[in-house]
């Protein structure tokens, strides 16, 4: 099932039918943080666009902005942001001087109380108002004050409603942004290559945008979808690379030959397969396996930018994935459990191995050999659905297929099950333990395209 829809939508679906494929692309609170080595007035275009275009209706639409301290305090960028957000036209989507149209419907809900209601330690730099003639469109709204942790801060509102918060520096921004439950869009705003590094390394979003606007997302060159409560199901962004695979099974039929030197931690795990009585072809599937991950997380690794625009580089790329969950129990392949470890230690993706502390009569392993490479936890059935069902476990891989229990269990927390065989061919078994990004930076200067105008790039239509 392919959802783009709400939060709540998605995970009624999951629990409406424990264990359904589901691969959606949901809800978003986006952030554009803007320090004080930004082009201020570059700033306020971007975000005036970011948050009020389609009047906010979008789920990449930015309804917060986090503000180094020297900028918030700067009264001439709060009157310049006033300005231009108040200087955008509210009317009727049939007259094509509008910039903010009606909202779908008459605000409820969370909406109505952004639209209406004001937090402790919250005021109005420009306050939104109803049109007397028309329940559903309204002027903009911009909230200066907004506190960590508040309504405002973590709610995703999806209409024409902004709210300002004040940081410290460019990581406690950065803390602040990372704080809300959602992972789909972000941007920054700043000149300064140090800060743009800082923030790529930190963010957790899907897709980042700098010194440009965190909407209009082109398929291919900014391929588009979330993490954390913004995306459920296996994570491939609509418009990348390995969005076909979510509607594929593959099968192993024959060994990968692309093959690379395996790392010390994958070496490591050399002692504890020689507990395992390998067949020879069950040896030549450990090494093909091994060896493939290397050679495709070689090539996963590097930045691609396949667009080339003029302008602005557009980057997609693979971040390893946190908080993964191996369950094993008495009837689990060893060879497949190790080969799930081989492939998260080659691509540096967090693993933790849960195990029942139940052994294979032929093969009696202890799991718990395998620390400090990997963390191991030894737990019952029941213990680890337990953790499961409170949301402790966030995405879990199985070597076989999941149980109607551990589905059920699943489903309350909306966790993600990864129970498909575990494949030799690195190009698609490492797509489960890296999360994708896109990165879209504009270069230019008002046009300028500086020491980068000798560049060899697509040609401008």
């Amino acid at each position: 099932m392919i959802l783009t829809g709400g939060t709540a939508t998605a995970k009624k679906f999951l629990q409406m039918r424990p264990g359904i494929d589901l691969a959606a692309e949901t809800g978003g609170k986006n952030s554009i943080i803007i320090t004080a080595l930004s082009d201020r007035d570059q700033a306020v275009k971007n975000l005036t666009h970011s948050a009020f275009s389609h009047s906010g209706q979008k789920c990449s639409a930015a309804s917060l902005a986090i503000l180094e301290a020297e900028v918030y305090d700067d009264p001439h960028f709060r009157r310049h942001l006033r300005e231009a957000v108040a200087s955008l036209k509210v009317g009727p989507a049939w007259d094509p001087s509008t910039k903010i149209n009606p909202l779908i419907h008459e605000p409820t809900g969370a909406l109505k109380r952004g639209l209406t209601t004001l937090e402790e330690g919250e005021e109005w730099l420009l306050a939104p108002k109803q049109d007397p003639h028309n329940p559903n469109l309204w002027s903009p709204g911009i909230k200066l004050g907004v506190r960590p942790g508040s309504f405002t801060h973590m709610t995703e509102l999806f209409g024409p409603v902004l709210g300002i918060m004040r940081a410290d520096n460019l990581r406690h921004a950065i803390e602040l942004a990372n704080a809300v439950p959602y992972g789909l869009t972000s941007g920054l705003e700043s000149l300064d290559e140090r800060e743009q590094t800082l923030w790529l390394q930190e963010i957790e979003v899907g897709n980042c945008y700098i010194n440009r606007t965190t909407t209009g997302a082109v398929v291919r060159r900014q391929p588009f979808g979330g993490c954390k409560a913004s995306s459920f199901g296996n994570g491939s962004k609509a418009g990348g690379p390995n969005y076909i695979c979510e509607f594929a099974r593959a099968t192993q039929i024959g060994l990968p030959q692309e093959k690379h030197p395996v790392n010390e931690w994958v070496n490591s795990l050399t002692s504890f397969l020689e507990n395992i009585e390998l067949t020879a072809e069950e040896l030549g599937l450990w090494t093909a396996s091994a060896a493939n991950y290397a050679y495709w997380w070689k090539r996963m690794r590097q930045d691609q930018d396949p667009t080339k625009i003029v302008g602005q580089d557009n980057f997609f790329h693979y971040v390893p994935r946190k908080g993964i969950v191996l369950r094993i129990e008495s009837d689990t392949n060893p060879l497949d459990a190790l080969r799930v470890a081989a492939a998260t230690l080659t691509c540096g993706a967090q693993l933790e191995v849960s195990w029942s502390g139940e052994t294979i009569p032929s093969t009696p392993l202890d799991w718990s050999q395998l620390v400090p490479i990997l963390r191991v936890i030894q737990e019952t059935q029941e213990d680890f659905l337990t953790r499961v069902r409170e949301g402790k476990l966030s995405r879990i891989r199985v070597a076989k297929k999941a149980s109607h229990a551990l589905k059920e269990a699943a489903a309350k927390s909306a966790a993600h099950i990864i129970d498909t065989p575990v494949l030799a061919n690195g190009r698609l078994e490492l797509l489960y333990y890296l999360r994708e990004v896109s990165t879209s930076i504009d270069y230019h200067r008002y046009g300028n395209l500086g020491l980068r105008e000798g560049e060899l790039r697509k040609l401008i239509l």
